[in-house]
């Protein structure tokens, strides 16, 4: 490979700065010392994300800080732009076009959503939101409607299946098995219910994985099942937890597989789960709080035999942690946020949370705007980021048919993707057509103001089988035409970056590869991303540094999570206090790279 020796290796940072700002107030002259503690310890470029003035003005609304430092600063990005500029450092704005807010759901009575308008889904309402979006619920990436199923049926529960992964020993019984109901999804309520508990074993009829893509039963095994019956709910939110008190369960399997639920005569085509784990304010208490239902984490593997209580598990308390970190269950039987807690609701939503949709003309022209934005702030590129955390549901690939692609598949095919039976790769690559259009709108209207275009290439994300914890930052069924934008000239630089990988992982990850010696034939150079909350041992981060700047095929390395940098216990009480030893370690390693100014 080339790149190396063609490019300066550059190190560089990406600032995503309401998440910054929510620990600490900022203005003008704050910025200007953050900014010039990064440059001085030999920082160069900043990558800066966008937000919209709508979403920003949203974001200010759920935080203090958030809101302090927008009014001091008015314009964030362009002050910052300016401060980086009069120190002779580069300056890129991010986009995240699939990304117009988060997957986090409340329910509307609570007082973070008070002030928020939202839009509603199963459990509550999304509010975290682009106004715009808030305003046009209708262009966000819609799910299918021939899979919805149940969606629609509203007859009651009257018999709920408990599937276990395996056969081992089962020690739930009608004595230790609870039903609680919600009309709100706020706070749950035990029913008295003459439970019946029947045992049996079928055979798993596919091949189960958890979110990170481990087996967890195979086509053919077999596992055991509980029917419960004895009762007729006709609740929207039903939760089946224990009255146990320990943590030595044993029966789990995935949220989504753990449970299935039945009416009179009739099987339920669709139920969405929901546990203790949450996106975001976990870990949650149903007996006076909300759940998250169909929020990325139906893969996820639940214990239910274990203590259900709101505390910390053991081994979160050991750590040391607030709260439970909702982890995937560790192979070693630790007792490592078991949840004890498995709840569903009828049908599926019928759309991503936040996440619009590339084939209406209207959102590509609210993207364009984004790219007017960032150019008036003076910026010297823009990065595209094309996952998002505003898609996260249990059944990703389940979303992706908006009309004008069902339309478009229609005519080129002869069947409704939509109700038919349709070819996944064909509506994938579909939907890929119209993201280039943006794409090539956007890298014209760079080229023309003389900006650089980058793109993230995330390897684990970009794959089409990737594991749940990776797909959910997809926009649903979509292809990413990352080859043919390198070959075509569409972009001048790539940040390769994989989310809670190593820089080792993701450089001898065979699509990690790939897309080195792809961007390696184009003479485009590769910036190597990782997250500073990965490793929280300066050294550590430092070695991440010194591994990657060896790695000939790379150009730069870029460093986000900024606010790991600083001290959250300090900024609280005002103060920008950056967190011992870790610039420091930076800043050496950075200088023995000869990337110092």
């Amino acid at each position: 490979m080339n790149g190396k020796s063609e490019h300066a290796f550059k190190i560089g940072v990406t600032i995503d700065f309401p998440r910054d700002c929510r620990w600490l107030a900022f203005d003008d002259s704050l910025l200007r010392t953050f900014i010039g503690r990064l440059n001085s310890i030999g920082i160069e470029r900043i990558h800066w994300v966008y937000y919209s003035a709508g979403h920003w003005d949203t974001l200010s609304r759920t935080a203090a800080n958030v809101a302090q430092s927008l009014k001091a600063l008015r314009q964030p990005m362009a002050a910052a732009c300016r401060q980086a500029h009069e120190l002779g450092m580069e300056f890129q704005a991010i986009i995240r076009p699939y990304q117009l807010g988060s997957s986090h759901a409340v329910v509307p009575d609570q007082e973070e959503a008070g002030h928020l308008t939202g839009i509603p889904c199963i459990g509550g309402a999304h509010f975290l939101l682009d106004p715009w979006i808030v305003a046009r619920p209708e262009l966000r990436v819609q799910g299918r409607r021939g899979s919805a199923g149940g969606s629609k049926l509203a007859a009651p529960i009257t018999a709920i299946g408990l599937i276990q992964k395996d056969v081992s020993p089962c020690r739930l019984g009608a004595n230790n098995i609870e039903i609680w109901t919600s009309s709100d999804n706020l706070g749950y309520s035990r029913r008295d219910v003459e439970l019946i508990v029947e045992e049996s074993v079928e055979v798993c009829p596919r091949d189960i994985f958890d979110a990170d893509g481990k087996a967890i039963t195979r086509r053919g095994e077999p596992r055991l099942v509980l029917a419960l019956s004895g009762f007729s709910l006709p609740d929207p939110y039903i939760l089946v937890t224990t009255n146990l008190s320990d943590f030595e369960g044993t029966f789990r399997n995935t949220a989504s597989e753990i449970v299935r639920a039945s009416g009179p005569g009739q099987r339920f085509a669709r139920i969405t789960v929901g546990s203790h784990k949450a996106v975001w304010n976990a870990p949650r208490d149903f007996r006076h709080g909300s759940l998250e239902f169909d929020a990325g984490h139906g893969d996820f593997e639940v214990c239910l035999d274990v203590n259900n209580a709101i505390n910390l598990c053991p081994s979160c308390a050991q750590s040391r942690w607030q709260s439970c970190r909702q982890l995937p269950i560790p192979d070693d039987e630790s007792a490592r946020c078991k949840d004890g807690v498995i709840a569903f609701a009828r049908g599926m939503n019928d759309f991503l949370p936040a996440a619009p949709c590339e084939a209406y003309q209207e959102v590509r022209d609210y993207w364009m705007s984004w790219v007017g934005d960032c150019l008036l702030a003076g910026v010297d590129g823009v990065d595209l980021c094309l996952t998002s955390r505003g898609g996260w549901v249990n059944s990703p690939d389940q979303y992706g048919f908006n009309e004008p692609v069902a339309d478009e598949y229609h005519r080129r095919h002869g069947v409704n993707p939509d109700v038919e039976a349709y070819d996944e790769a064909l509506l994938g690559a579909l939907r890929g057509e119209f993201l280039d259009q943006f794409l090539l709108m956007a890298r014209r209207r760079l080229n023309a103001a003389g900006k650089r275009v980058s793109v993230h290439l995330e390897p684990d994300a970009f794959n089409s089988d990737a594991p749940l914890a990776k797909a959910r930052m997809r926009p649903g069924r979509i292809n990413y035409n990352w080859r043919r934008w390198l070959r075509s000239g569409l972009v001048d630089e790539v940040l390769l970056l994989a989310e809670g990988w190593t820089p080792e992982e993701i450089l001898v990850d065979k699509t990690g590869e790939e897309m080195l010696l792809e961007a390696d034939a184009s003479e485009i150079p590769v910036h190597l991303g990782q997250s500073l909350r990965a490793d929280r041992d300066p050294r550590g981060q430092a070695d991440r540094l010194e591994y990657a700047s060896s790695f000939r095929g790379l150009a730069g390395y870029n460093m986000a999570d900024i606010s790991a940098l600083y001290d959250r216990e300090k900024a609280a009480q005002g103060e920008l206090a950056f967190r011992d030893g870790l610039t420091e370690e930076l800043g050496k390693a950075i200088e023995s790279l000869g990337s110092r100014r």
